[in-house]
This record gives structure tokens, sequence and C-alpha cells, in this order.
């Protein structure tokens, strides 16, 4: 790889601001290995991300330094440039760089970046009240909400923020009214949550989709419908621990496209962003093979 053609996003705002004293070693280190790479701190507003959409034109890889936000926004980049991505997990959660089996220390990570392959894997394309790809996973409902709460508690506790937005959304969840089109078939029913996977977990800890793989060109599907509180809060942490099992009222499925029209707006994630959206029309269609990483 070229040093010249490799270009660092930093987000100094990842994992609560934590990531803000890591800034003098990561740039020392990225140095070392790639002398002439540029590095860029990011800004967490949409202006910024469309601009360097210009500013990185003929670039053949985009490094996320950050997590899953930093990851979700470099990726729809990528696909725009027709770049690879590459991913230095310092983030929170960091679920697309668990995916990809990607080491969590600074120096493994950027050793790995440096001496791995390249693999193409699948994106989540979604149309409708909002318009991008997901990386990871992508949910309505439940798990929208859950990422609402999860970006205001982040700000004040860290990574125990994910537990607790999840924990508040339990609370305020309500059955919504959904009329699905899953590759074609339709049906209306009152859900939790549907939640379109191309990986394995969310939240940094959820395992929502264990047996998914993000090169098998198709969407691992869940419907969560409406529980009992007290049933939502004992399975909660199995959810954790051991992903969807028989003490949730949940259908698992894979497709390849689903919409879904909502009774009322609901909160929606894609990849742990969009925590003030809320949508009511949305389409999710598998794209396989459309992002090369490093892994």
């Amino acid at each position: 790889m070229a040093t010249s053609d490799i270009c660092f996003l930093f987000n100094a705002f990842s994992n609560s601001g934590k990531t803000t004293s890591l800034e003098q070693e990561f740039r020392y280190h990225v140095r070392i290995r790639w002398p002439d790479a540029k590095i860029i701190k990011t800004k967490p507003d949409e202006i910024f991300w469309s601009g360097l959409q210009n500013r990185l034109q003929g670039t053949d890889t985009i490094v996320a330094c950050g997590g899953d936000g930093t990851v979700h926004h470099a990726g729809n980049l990528a696909v725009k440039l027709g770049a690879i991505l590459g991913v230095i997990p310092i983030g929170s959660g960091n679920d697309f760089a668990h995916l990809l089996e990607i080491p969590h220390s600074l120096t493994k990570a950027l050793d790995h970046l440096k001496t791995s392959g390249t693999r193409w894997i699948d994106l989540i394309k979604i149309d409708g009240d909002i318009q991008c790809y997901c990386l990871n996973t992508a949910g309505v409902g439940l798990d929208g909400l859950a990422n609402h709460y999860t970006e205001i508690y982040k700000k004040k506790i860290g990574k125990a923020g994910y537990v607790a937005g999840a924990l508040k959304a339990v609370f305020k969840s309500i059955g919504i009214e959904m009329a699905l089109t899953i590759d074609e078939k339709k049906s209306g029913e009152k859900l939790l949550m549907v939640t379109a996977c191309n990986g394995k977990r969310e939240g940094g800890s959820f395992r929502v989709a264990p047996d998914a793989s993000p090169d098998d060109g198709l969407i691992d599907l869940l419907r969560l419908r409406p529980m009992m509180l007290p049933a939502l809060l004992i399975a909660l942490p199995a959810f954790m621990l051991y992903g969807p099992t028989e003490v949730f009222s949940i259908e698992r499925t894979r497709c390849k496209r689903l919409e879904i029209q909502c009774a009322q707006p609901v909160h929606i994630h894609v990849d742990g962003e969009y925590s003030d959206v809320k949508i009511r029309n949305v389409i999710f269609q598998i794209k396989p093979s459309a992002l090369q990483v490093i892994a």
C-alpha cells in the first residue's frame, strides 16, 4: 500500500472524548508506519463529512479511527469514493471492529492494518425517510430508542451508557403497528423492534444476530413482539450474554429486502448513528460485496 494513498480520519470525540488523550501517541505510531499519510481530525456534523468527498478524491484507503459512528460515516464515504476501508477501534462500542476481528490495542490495530489483506463485505442500502449504507446493524423501534438514550448517557458515564440507554428504552417502549414487506411477502403486526443485521452485535455487547455473516448476501432480520415489562427486563441480560433465545418473543429470518411502514414516527439507528431521527417509511436492501475492507 503506497503511503501517499492512505488517509486516517481521527475522531477525538469518540469514547466520550477520551480519545483526545490518544492523539499524540496515535500520530507518532502512524508516522512510523506511514510517513506520508494524511491525518484529518473529524467533526461531528454532516457538513464536515459531505465536504470530505471532494477533499479525498483519489485516495485509495480511508481509515476510520474512532467508534462505530466514525466507521459508519467513513464507510459511506469509502463507497462513494470507491476506496478501501480500514478501522482503528478507539471508540466505546467497536462492534464493527469486533466483527472483523480487529485488535483493540492501538499499536496492534495499526500493525494489523499494515499487514492484513482485504476482503469484500456486503452492505445494507437504506432508502426512504433516510438514505445511507449500513455496515453493521440498523434498528427501528426499541433499539433505535435505546440508541437515542445511549447517546445522552454516554456523555455522562461512558461505555456504561449502552446499558443505561437500553434500560431506559425498555421502560419507554411501546408496540408499534408496522406493515412489513419481506422479499415481497407482506404482513402487518405490532412490534417492539425490527433490526436488520449485517453484523453480529450492536451497542457494544448486545448479540442481536450471532450467526450473521457480512458476506453471505443476506440480511439477518429480527422482529421482537411486545412483551410484559418484567419479562423484558429479565430477558435483557440474556440478550447480552447469549443473543436471541427462546425467552424472547422474537422471530428471526433472512432476506434480501425489507420495507417497513410504521403507523407513527419511531426512532431508528444505523450503526449507532441518527439518534435523534424518527422515521415512518424505510427500505433495507442488501448490496453484496459493496465495500472492500482491510481485515
